[in-house]
C-alpha cells in the first residue's frame, strides 16, 4: 500500500543481503509534504519482503532501518539467512485491497475478536459512536482542505490511470478498476482530462469522486486507529500497518484508509484526546 498507489519502493540484491531503496521521482511533494505517507509505504514494503522470504523459508538477519534515506537512497537492508517460518499471514497478501464501497454490518462476536488481535499491533477498533459519526462528518472537509489545492489535484490526477490503454494501468496509480468506477464514468473522466486544463470545478468534481468518503464512513461498523509514539520511526509503524491491514483482512473484513484525517492536525488532536 502507498498513497496514490505511487509504489515508491526499489530492491537491490547483492551476495546475501537485499536493500530496499525509496524511489525519490516518485515523493508527492502536493499531497504528502513531509514525506510521511511515502515513508510508512517503505516501511509497509520492507514488511512485504519480510513475508515473501517466509515463503520460501528464509528470513533476514542484522536488519537496519533508517529514518532517512541515505546518500544511494537505502532505508533499509537485512542479510537473508535460511530458516524462516512461513508467515500467518502470508496466503491473504493477494486478498488485501482498499474497500470503496459501502460496509455491510459485522457481527459483534466479529469485532470482538479483531479488537483482541489488534492491541499487541499498537491498534484499537474505535466503535463509539460519536467518533465514527464525527469521522463520517469531517472526511470530506478534511479532503476537500487538503486534496482540492490546484497543486493537489494536479498530483492526483497524474496517477489516474482511467483507460487500460495507460502504460501503468497494471503498474502503479490509481486505476478505474481500483476505483470501482464504471466504464462509463472512467470514460467521462478520460474525456474531461483529454479538454487540457481542467476548470477549478472540474477538479473538484474529479476529486470529490475519488476521495469523498462520508457515506461510506457512516456504514461502516467501526473505525481501526494505529497508534504510535511521536518518536517511532515511520518505517516501523508502516509495517505495522501492513499487518494490521492484513490482519484484519484474514478476519474476512474489508478497511478504506483515512489518512487525511492525520494530514490534518487539528484532527489529529481532537481524535487523539477522544481515544485518550
Amino acid at each position: 500500500p502507498s498513497a496514490h498507489n505511487q509504489q515508491p519502493a526499489r530492491w537491490r540484491w547483492q551476495d546475501d543481503v537485499i536493500e530496499l531503496l525509496e524511489d525519490p521521482a516518485r515523493r508527492l511533494p502536493a499531497c504528502d509534504p513531509t514525506g510521511r505517507d511515502h515513508r510508512l509505504a517503505l516501511g509497509a514494503a520492507w514488511e512485504a519482503t519480510r513475508i515473501a522470504l517466509s515463503v520460501r523459508a528464509l528470513r533476514f538477519e542484522d536488519e537496519v532501518l533508517s529514518a532517512i534515506a541515505d546518500e544511494h537512497g537505502v532505508v533499509a537492508r537485512g542479510r537473508v539467512v535460511d530458516g524462516g517460518m512461513r508467515d500467518v499471514l502470508a496466503d491473504v497478501v493477494p486478498q488485501r485491497a482498499t474497500w470503496r464501497g459501502s460496509f455491510q454490518a459485522v457481527a459483534s462476536h466479529v469485532l470482538g475478536d479483531v479488537a483482541a488481535d489488534l492491541e499487541p499491533l499498537g491498534a484499537v477498533l474505535v466503535q463509539n459512536p460519536a467518533i465514527v459519526a464525527e469521522a463520517a462528518r469531517v472526511i470530506d472537509d478534511a479532503s476537500a482542505a487538503h486534496l482540492l489545492r490546484p497543486s493537489a489535484i494536479e498530483e492526483l490526477v497524474s496517477w489516474l490511470r482511467l483507460s487500460r490503454d495507460h502504460a501503468g494501468w497494471d503498474r502503479d496509480g490509481l486505476n478505474a478498476d481500483m476505483l470501482d468506477l464504471s466504464p462509463f464514468s472512467a470514460r467521462l473522466q478520460s474525456l474531461a482530462l483529454r479538454r487540457g486544463p481542467l476548470s477549478q470545478l472540474h477538479r473538484a468534481r474529479l476529486a470529490h469522486l475519488v476521495v469523498g468518503e462520508a457515506e461510506q464512513v457512516k456504514s461502516a461498523s467501526g473505525l481501526i486507529a494505529v497508534l504510535a509514539r511521536t518518536d517511532e520511526m515511520d518505517l516501523l509503524t508502516g509495517a505495522r500497518f501492513y499487518r494490521i491491514w492484513l490482519m484484519v483482512t484474514s478476519a474476512g473484513l474489508h478497511v478504506c484508509p483515512m489518512s487525511v484525517l492525520t494530514d490534518d492536525e487539528g484532527l489529529r488532536g481532537w481524535f487523539s484526546r477522544a481515544l485518550g
